[in-house]
């Protein structure tokens, strides 16, 4: 891995609120559930655009969702 690229993340961590994707017409079209309150999570990606910083996370029943840095807690996992 040269320095150049990026590491994957593995962190665990548990939401502080329920969360659906922030992409919502996306979510509303696949069905996505919202994820709840203190539900564990693990982060796979982290992202930014025009509208801010984002993480993608999958919940253990392979829900995945793009969410605010804000939302989560990290644990030890």
């Amino acid at each position: 891995m040269t320095d150049t690229q990026e590491k994957p993340l593995t962190e665990i961590g548990v939401l502080k609120r329920d969360c659906a994707d922030e992409d919502w017409k996306t979510a509303i079209a696949r069905n996505k559930r919202t994820l709840k309150k203190g539900e564990r999570v693990k982060v796979l990606d982290s992202f930014f655009n025009l509208y801010g910083t984002f993480l993608r996370v999958e919940a253990e029943d392979g829900t995945s969702i793009s969410i605010r840095p804000y939302d989560i807690e990290k644990q030890q996992g």
